[in-house]
């Protein structure tokens, strides 16, 4: 639906997560288009993000600001994909989504849920094409506001669900360009 001003071209990458989350993936080949803005990592066929979310999830029931967590997220390590965009109308601003399956309230119901965080992109001189353009070229995504929600499927009745109110999720995503 939109016209193509580049070409298309292969291109992998490595995402490594730290801070309030923590995980790594490596070697996600995607086709990057010049006119887009984002990538995928991981999905149905392809390898997936294993996200840590014990800090998070911790920090967050310390807060008081949510109950049930400890029944969802027990165990705190989650697997799925991960999307990092960039805001094509706001240069250096974007948003990264994870996508998980964990526990309802109670316990026992698969959920799938959606961490959808808003983010601060670094290197972006190639506006809008911030994905790093050359091998060994990084780009640097940072944290901010987040919001757990339910992302479809059963259980949206005992899904842990919340938001960032005031406090921010501390994490950075190195995506950096391997071949």
């Amino acid at each position: 639906g939109h016209k193509d001003n580049g070409t298309n071209e292969a291109a992998t990458f490595t995402f490594d997560v730290s801070g309030d989350l923590v995980g790594k993936i490596v070697g996600v080949t995607r086709t990057v288009n010049k006119n887009e803005s984002s990538i995928n990592a991981g999905g149905a066929e392809d390898p997936v993000l294993v996200l840590n979310m014990t800090g998070f999830r911790d920090k967050v029931i310390a807060s008081d600001s949510v109950t049930g967590w400890d029944d969802c997220f027990d165990g705190g390590t989650f697997s799925g994909p991960l999307q990092v965009s960039a805001d094509k109308n706001d240069p250096g601003t974007g948003r990264a989504d994870f996508w998980f399956t964990a526990f309802g309230t109670d316990g026992l119901t698969d959920v799938w849920y959606n961490l959808a965080m808003t983010a601060q992109i670094a290197n972006t001189s190639n506006w809008p094409y911030w994905l790093p353009a050359a091998v060994d070229d990084s780009a640097t995504v940072t944290g901010g506001s987040w919001e757990l929600q339910h992302s479809g499927g059963p259980g949206r009745k005992i899904a842990c669900t919340g938001e960032g109110t005031g406090e921010t999720l501390k994490f950075t995503i190195l995506v950096t360009r391997t071949g």
